[in-house]
């Protein structure tokens, strides 16, 4: 796949998928609610659809062992092993890719066992494949660090309602990617749950406490994902002239993601809602010897494609609170480091904090091929360098499955060439 950008302005429409995040939750409560409700906008990202299938497979399966591949799908993975714990009476085989076994899930299942639940490592104590006996789990008092994924804390909320003593969860260490948790919590009390949460003097969640209770069903209608629209963002930094409109995407505070809009305008630009609809536009130049530093601790999905954005026209910014980006579809530092040094950029990496330095980058353009690591975002993030004049080649670009299936598409509207 090779990827050209040949006009002078970046303008145009763009359709944006609909949330994975959001979908992923919604899918979840709808399978803990007995009143059945419908999901409009689901996302079509490949996560989604698994996490989907394997609900599907789960709640209507009369096998006492049921084998869930998981594939590379990592937020359901981590979601379905704490909703398999309610399944009485089954066997639960949870697996995946070589990549997804090598996600930490310790802490989760710690977490789960405390409560009662019967969940085994099959080869390494750690790590997928998990065997998850179902039953047994009755809820209670929980300790768990909030600094290896908010996704083990969302999935104990998400189940908790469903658990004889509910459950109490008190959290160590500082939550990273915090407004993932925030998000799962808004979209309980939308459907009927009462939670009580108890925060420190920096308004960080430390304690949650949820009590047996039933779900609310309502139809639902998924917005656009603003973890999406951050690589449109990234492009529109790095050109002159920009007018685009990102289509069914609302600034509601949700998702976390929406913080680029703020960022956004360090870089001189401006965002205004119309509609259902948000326009980007360009309100100055920046001068590229703009220096700042960016912390994504709680903004994972933002980090790459801004870096990527950074390294190419803003070198003197630096970015910290990556050290879980290690942790990804792929380790996305360490990818950024070998992509990078093919264009004459070196990402140094030191003490939680990543700076930027140009060796031969300037005098350097024509074609690059860059390794997807079967990383959507990565390949996303990378795309950005055919906007600055470079034949991007990619050895794979499918996995943009992952979160954005018609990004290549969409980028064709705005006038980037694709060739298959």
């Amino acid at each position: 796949m090779q990827i050209k950008f040949n006009q002078s302005s970046l303008e145009g429409e763009v359709s944006l998928p609909a949330s994975k995040s959001i979908s992923n939750r919604i899918l979840m409560l709808q399978a803990l609610c007995d009143d059945h409700f419908e999901i409009l906008n689901l996302a079509e990202s490949s996560d989604t659809k698994i996490l989907q299938q394997s609900l599907i497979t789960l709640l209507n399966s009369d096998e006492k062992f049921i084998d869930i591949d998981l594939f590379d799908a990592g937020t359901p993975f981590r979601f379905l092993t704490a909703f398999a714990c309610l399944l009485e009476g089954r066997t639960i085989y949870l697996h995946g890719t070589e990549r997804l076994h090598q996600r930490p899930i310790k802490a989760l299942v710690d977490a789960l066992q405390q409560m009662g639940a019967d969940i085994h490592f099959e080869k390494h104590d750690g790590f997928a494949p998990l065997v998850v006996y179902g039953g047994g789990i009755r809820g209670g008092v929980v300790r768990i660090t909030g600094n290896i994924s908010s996704q083990f804390l969302s999935a104990l909320c998400i189940v908790a309602p469903s658990l004889e003593f509910g459950v109490e969860i008190e959290i160590t260490e500082e939550v990273i990617s915090a407004p993932y948790l925030e998000m799962t919590l808004e979209l309980m009390r939308r459907f009927g749950i009462h939670i009580g949460i108890k925060r420190n003097s920096f308004d960080e969640i430390k304690y949650v406490k949820i009590s047996r209770q039933l779900f609310e069903g309502d139809m639902f209608i998924v917005n656009g994902d603003w973890s999406s629209a951050v690589f449109f963002y990234a492009m529109a930094m790095l050109s002159d002239t920009v007018n685009l409109r990102l289509c069914d995407l609302e600034m509601d505070g949700l998702q976390g993601d929406e913080l680029i809009s703020i960022i956004a305008n360090d870089f001189g630009i401006v965002t205004e809602q119309e509609g259902l609809d948000i326009l980007i536009n360009r309100s100055s130049l920046m001068n590229e010897n703009y220096e700042s530093i960016y912390s994504f601790q709680n903004y994972p999905d933002l980090a790459v494609p801004f870096i990527v954005a950074c390294a190419i026209k803003y070198p003197k910014c630096k970015f910290e609170g990556l050290h879980h980006l290690a942790l990804k579809e792929s380790n996305r530092i360490l990818a950024l480091q070998n992509e990078l040094e093919k264009v004459g950029i070196e990402l140094k990496y030191e003490n939680n904090l990543l700076s930027i330095s140009h060796l031969d980058f300037i005098n350097r353009k024509g074609s690059v091929h860059f390794k997807s690591y079967e990383d959507h975002r990565i390949v996303m993030a990378l795309s950005l360098f055919a906007l600055v004049g470079f034949r991007v080649e990619f050895d794979k670009g499918d996995c943009v499955s992952k979160s954005f299936p018609n990004y290549f598409r969409e980028l064709k509207k705005i006038g980037f060439e694709i060739i298959d």
